[in-house]
């Protein structure tokens, strides 16, 4: 059974705010190199590659880090390229939608001009299997990225998003999960934030694996066999488009579970990196999410006073 992401988008994942004028500057600079096509685009540029700039990672992420080294610069270009993973992921779903559209009106057209109109009709579209590849290739991609993040922003050496087996069963993502339950062991200070994170891609890994194995099987198992061909029914004289079929029980329509991927592999991200960014935080402060002006900001978390 397919398991929804478990994400969050809201203003309780609990520096400085930046200045009106250093803001102008950086979006300006971020906008000549990734653009929004639209609000998928949007929310990767604003709520995923803009929190080293809106939660100032230079001056409290890698505080104490050799300077010389820069690491936050290498954390923004990380950060950049995450971006472009993720935009590139989403063309590949405004690719599908615009190449499906296309494929159904073609087919259809055909179909109805065919004799054999008393059977279902199929048809094959090399154009829809490549995009569908492009996109779990891309998903892929961004979760071996955001290993390399995590490692770079802890120190560690986390190369990429790496598969494991746990209790018998093969994870995406478990060989993280380990190295983190390691280090929250070496930090008492620290343990709740590490365990959040550590709740955060658990609760997420089941999902994940099933989106990798369906990439893999695009590369090294022959195809994508749960995934129907576009169909014309001689009854309604419609055309059915591809629909991929989770289990036995549970299918919808391929361009509906991309939509809902990429929606949700996108909070999952963003979650991802806060979380992240919480565990070098003091513990004092947490991130809030702000709608007017939008953006980001750490806040003090007020003590709760004893009562007599």
């Amino acid at each position: 059974m397919l398991v929804r992401m478990h994400t969050r988008k809201d203003k309780s994942i609990l520096f400085k705010s930046m200045d009106k004028e250093n803001n102008k500057k950086e979006k300006f600079v971020l906008g000549t190199v990734l653009q929004a096509k639209d609000d998928i685009d949007s929310y990767i540029l604003s709520e995923i590659v803009q929190l080293p700039m809106y939660l100032q990672a230079e001056v409290l992420i890698f505080f104490g880090r050799n300077k010389e080294d820069k690491p936050h610069e290498k954390h923004f270009g990380q950060m950049i390229d995450l971006g472009h993973i993720l935009t590139k992921t989403n063309d590949s779903l405004r690719n599908y939608e615009k190449v499906q559209k296309e494929s159904i009106e073609t087919f259809r057209e055909k179909s109805l001009k065919d004799t054999n109109q008393n059977i279902y009709l199929t048809t094959k579209s090399p154009e829809l299997d490549r995009e569908i590849d492009y996109f779990l290739s891309g998903i892929k991609s961004a979760l071996d990225q955001l290993g390399q993040i995590l490692g770079h922003i802890l120190d560690e050496n986390i190369d990429g998003w790496h598969k494991g087996v746990e209790n018998g069963k093969e994870l995406s993502g478990i060989k993280i999960v380990r190295k983190l339950q390691s280090l929250k062991l070496k930090d008492e200070y620290k343990s709740q934030r590490y365990q959040n994170l550590i709740d955060h891609l658990e609760v997420n890994l089941e999902p994940l694996t099933y989106l990798v194995k369906l990439r893999d099987m695009t590369h090294h198992r022959g195809g994508m066999k749960n995934i129907s061909d576009i169909m014309f029914d001689s009854d309604t004289k419609q055309v059915q488009p591809q629909v991929i079929h989770h289990s036995k029980d549970e299918a919808e329509l391929v361009l509906g579970f991309m939509k809902r991927t990429m929606v949700d592999f996108n909070l999952f991200v963003n979650n991802f990196i806060i979380l992240t960014y919480m565990l070098k935080a003091p513990g004092d402060m947490a991130v809030q999410r702000r709608d007017n002006p939008f953006g980001y900001n750490w806040v003090i978390l007020q003590p709760k006073l004893s009562q007599n």
